[in-house]
């Protein structure tokens, strides 16, 4: 997802212009499709060629059957290559509204009822659209809302997948997300999402958040109530 933003970042959309993808994933089959989905949504708005989608399985590597139908998937997309293709576009292009938001006029305050509300953001700025959302929702309360900005925490890389916190809930990062998360998210009765949308999705910056939350494993963690809005 970095590599994502970094390529509208540098302007570099005219080097994906046209040139043909497909797209592989390898998981246990849960919501394959919807990655799957996301990426030709990106790639369509590179205008680039999409041809098809493969999800292998993890172990694929070790059936005949599975490693036969790569190969057939690969082949057929050689064969795109080759015969330039015509492909359909599936998903419409995305387009951004430059609408700047002007919040209405404060009206009575609502109280928390004791509650701890904890407002998460990627990026905290008064000035954006996202940053006068924050502000206008925490001035709705009459208690105060906690506003934590990812960018302000001490992470210092993304889930290896080494799965070391299958044993205990620790990670091999010595650094402050697991107390961040323990403290301050597990602990909230309400979590608030602010975001602002990036390549049809939240920054990468979220995508580290919900992957380094994993070393609680599979175990419920996060309140039932949580909300989200972006610019």
């Amino acid at each position: 997802m970095r590599l994502i933003e970094l390529i509208w970042e540098k302007n570099l959309q005219l080097w994906f212009k046209e040139k043909y993808t497909a797209v592989i994933t390898s998981s246990i089959h849960f919501y394959d499709h919807t990655a799957h989905n996301y990426i030709r949504g990106v790639c369509e708005d590179l205008s680039m060629y999409f041809v098809d989608s493969f999800s292998a399985d993890i172990l694929s590597i070790r059936n005949k059957d599975d490693m036969s139908a790569l190969k057939n998937f690969i082949e057929d997309f050689f064969s795109a290559i080759k015969n330039k293709r015509f492909t359909s576009r599936l998903f419409n292009k995305l387009i951004y509204n430059e609408i700047e938001y002007k919040p209405t006029s404060e009206s009575e305050k609502i109280s928390t009822q004791n509650q701890k509300v904890l407002l998460l953001t990627d990026r905290y700025d008064p000035s954006t659209n996202l940053g006068k959302m924050i502000d206008r929702f925490r001035d709705s309360f009459s208690d105060k809302i906690e506003l934590l900005s990812l960018t302000d925490i001490d992470i210092r890389g993304a889930c290896i997948g080494c799965m070391r916190c299958g044993y205990n809930y620790e990670c091999q990062y010595n650094d402050g997300f697991r107390d961040f998360y323990n403290n301050k998210v597990r602990t909230a009765d309400i979590i608030v999402f602010g975001g602002e949308i990036k390549g049809c999705y939240l920054p990468s910056m979220w995508k580290t958040f919900y992957d380094r939350a994993f070393f609680w494993n599979h175990t419920p963690s996060l309140p039932k109530g949580s909300h989200l809005f972006w610019r």
